[in-house]
């Protein structure tokens, strides 16, 4: 590996985070509870996306955002003003991949849990069983219990190395069960040449995409024409390092695995699914894309 390159991808920022701690969404989540149908069926018209509410203190100074060195510090706690001491967790996004339930998610936002949990819009809050992980490329593979997917995911063909992208996740200020959306543009193109598999998208996907940040931890990339995805994201560039990178942005850029990694891992762990093949296009791709991603909670030990 040259040496800017191991310099530039060790600094890359895994959200380890994953959002914000979810106690702030513990009410709504506690609300989940309530037995309710595995799959809701689509409204006629998506509801409004409410107002974001204020964020929760953060004990501790500064954002939860870090250079990381040898081993991460601890993560700073998130106190809801209403309950003193409460429990936290990482929050992350995963995508299904299987009608069984099986999704993938970043490898981080797995890690050291006591207790994993999804929930959507779609699917109500429901336990979740780790099957596999690879730190490596960051990338895990968990089975939602007793869920019936309501959309899956493909997994694409690698991306160009440029054009734009269709983003999913769960920060904070999106709410516990309703996806945040942007778009992102590929700068794949724009890596020296010199910068090998590194600059091929099916094997690490380098994109602007200002809005991503923690929460979108494990969520999909997906490509706009037809909904597979071509990526996951890992996590952002530390952008100070970005100037050894003719033509890159200062800012706002996220890596993370590309399609050709997803694929590898997937037949390892799982050869018997059939995970790319794709059955919609445009709007449609999206509007199932929303449904098949869904909010990934590690509760710690």
């Amino acid at each position: 590996m040259r040496p800017w390159m191991a310099e530039l991808l060790g600094l890359a920022i895994g959200f380890a985070l994953g959002g914000a701690a979810l106690v702030y969404f513990w009410p709504q989540l506690e609300a989940l509870r309530t037995p309710a149908p595995a799959v809701v069926a689509e409204p006629a018209a998506p509801p409004a996306m409410p107002e974001p509410a204020p964020l929760p203190r953060i004990a501790g100074a500064g954002l939860p955002y870090w250079h990381p060195p040898a081993s991460p510090p601890p993560l700073p706690d998130v106190v809801h003003p209403d309950e003193p001491s409460p429990a936290t967790a990482r929050a992350g996004t995963g995508f299904f991949i299987a009608g069984d339930g099986t999704l993938l998610t970043a490898a981080h936002v797995a890690r050291d849990c006591g207790r994993l949990q999804v929930v959507s819009r779609y699917v109500r809050l429901s336990s979740a069983t780790l099957l596999a992980s690879d730190t490596d490329d960051d990338i895990a593979m968990l089975r939602a219990d007793r869920v019936r997917a309501p959309a899956v995911l493909p997994l694409g063909r690698p991306a160009g190395p440029s054009g734009r992208v269709f983003v999913l996740g769960y920060p904070a200020r999106a709410g516990p069960t309703v996806p945040e959306q942007t778009w992102g543009t590929l700068e794949n193109a724009r890596l020296p040449n010199d910068a090998g598999k590194y600059a091929d998208p099916g094997f690490l996907v380098w994109l602007e995409a200002s809005a991503v940040t923690h929460g979108y931890s494990g969520g999909p990339i997906l490509d706009p024409r037809d909904g597979a995805v071509v990526g996951l994201v890992k996590g952002m560039v530390d952008t100070a390092h970005l100037h050894t990178l003719a033509g890159m942005p200062g800012s706002g850029v996220t890596i993370g695995p590309g399609a050709g990694r997803l694929i590898d891992f997937v037949q390892q762990q799982a050869p018997w699914l059939d995970v790319t093949q794709v059955s919609a296009e445009g709007d449609s791709a999206l509007a199932l894309a929303r449904q098949a991603t869904v909010h990934v909670l590690c509760w710690p030990h």
